[in-house]
């Protein structure tokens, strides 16, 4: 039968029947300190997004810990330099993305040596190039 309430602190630090818990807690927290970091690598471009970034952003790390097939459970680490496929692809709009809003395509590019990005947008025709969503006159 349940009782009311789980484990005491005491007990998910030191016991036997939680060791593989502790395991999973310690990656858990590279995950979070993962999605931080990305979170903060957008700076002020977290408000484009039209969905809660967090919960995305764990998963992403979960899953990239699971790439992680040297190390065993607990120490797996989150590497980015060995799985940076993973972040190919990701938008910050579900539902309108800008592949869909926009039909010219942007070109990134990182400068390692500098620390820097770059991201540069073709010149845009409004008319054939630009799909109008929220359907707003556009002044020409």
């Amino acid at each position: 039968m349940r009782t009311k309430g789980g484990p005491k602190k005491y007990t998910m630090k030191h016991g036997e029947n939680f060791a593989k818990v502790r395991l999973y807690q310690n990656e858990w927290s590279g995950c979070i300190h993962f999605s931080q970091s990305v979170r903060g690598a957008l700076g002020n471009n977290n408000h484009l997004a039209d969905f809660n970034l967090s919960p995305v952003l764990n998963g992403m790390g979960v899953q990239i810990l699971k790439l992680d097939t040297v190390n065993e459970i607990g120490k797996r680490k989150l590497c980015l330099l060995v799985c940076k496929q993973e972040l190919e692809g990701y938008n910050l709009n579900k539902s309108y993305p800008i592949t869909s809003i926009l039909r010219v395509s942007p070109f990134a590019e990182l400068t390692r040596e500098t620390l820097s990005a770059s991201v540069s947008i073709p010149r845009i025709n409004t008319e054939t190039d630009l799909q109008n969503i929220q359907r707003l006159p556009i002044s020409g």
